[in-house]
């Protein structure tokens, strides 16, 4: 499932006037019945189904077409590594030791690196320094 957090309608640009989604002629958007054809302006233009409940939605409620924009996805998935199923209360506890274990180790050796940035700093910052001389 994708969900939008944010949708920023223009009022605006909203028309007077619609497409017809069968002969594209330009259709008042009351009553919005092509004079043209007699098609109904308010139908999606790919899968031709009509949301009564919003007369024109930015996605197709049946097919999620857009006529305003276009979406594209590019989804990358990895096998996800295996995990024992949790069926009774000594699983359960035995996952939440494991990590809590995880967790503490976890802090240990950020703690190593925290504790190592300023004497990396440090040399990295000499490194610069001498560079510097050599240039100069």
């Amino acid at each position: 499932m994708v969900e939008y957090a944010d949708f920023y309608e223009n009022i605006q640009a909203s028309s007077e006037t619609l497409q017809c989604p069968r002969c594209s002629a330009s259709v008042p958007a009351n009553p919005g019945v092509c004079a043209n054809c007699g098609e109904n302006v308010f139908q999606c233009h790919k899968c031709r189904a009509i949301n009564y409940d919003e007369k024109d939605p930015f996605l197709c409620h049946a097919c999620g077409f857009c006529k305003y924009a276009k979406f594209d996805f590019t989804l990358l998935a990895k096998p996800c590594c295996a995990v024992e199923p949790i069926e009774n209360d000594e699983d359960r506890k035995k996952t939440v030791s494991s990590i809590n274990s995880l967790l503490e180790k976890a802090d240990r050796v950020y703690k190593q690196l925290i504790a190592n940035k300023p004497t990396l700093e440090s040399l990295v910052l000499k490194i610069t320094e001498h560079r510097a001389d050599k240039k100069a």
